[in-house]
């Protein structure tokens, strides 16, 4: 990971395509994570959560403890669970990108689930949140996609080694 999720929302938040919440609570963020899995996020995603980010370029993110935190995490299928994915943000239309969350792992490969094939076919974002964030904001601007090898590639030469699914612009 070249950059660090804190340089990647400073450069992004200076920009307006990022948008933080200075109510959220990490700890409880942090918290609520712990108690599903049992063990703590992995340092990426435990530095998403300290960066309070609300959203990107105008798609949502997903923040334990910061509403109705009862149910939160119950909110995803326990096919989710089952192999470590995580929601981070979501797009606005019943699909979600989720953070793939291992035991002993610092970085987090990050997928698109889309919710009309019952989650059952992950699609790369990208190889980390780092990287999946500057993709997301760059993906977003008009004329561009997630569905542009050249601009992903570009950002991220190690998506296609994810290990759940194909790149996201492979789809397209």
């Amino acid at each position: 990971m070249s950059e660090g999720i804190a340089a990647v929302v400073a450069k992004l938040a200076s920009t307006g395509r990022l948008e933080i919440e200075p109510t959220w609570i990490p700890e409880r963020a942090i918290g609520a994570f712990t108690a599903l899995f049992g063990f703590p996020p992995p340092t990426e995603l435990h530095s998403l959560y300290d960066q309070r980010v609300s959203s990107i370029s105008g798609h949502g993110a997903f923040y334990p403890g910061s509403y109705s935190a009862d149910g939160f995490f119950e909110t995803w299928g326990e096919d989710l669970k089952t192999v470590g994915l995580v929601p981070i943000f979501y797009d606005g239309f019943g699909n979600d990108y989720c953070a793939r969350v291992t035991l002993g792992t610092d970085v987090c490969e990050v997928y698109f689930i889309d919710d009309n094939n019952n989650y059952a076919r992950p699609a790369a974002a990208a190889s980390s949140i780092a990287r999946f964030l500057r993709i997301m904001a760059l993906a977003t601007e008009e004329g561009n996609s997630f569905f542009d090898r050249e601009l992903v590639r570009q950002i991220d030469p190690d998506i296609e080694r994810c290990a759940l699914g194909p790149p996201l612009y492979a789809d397209g």
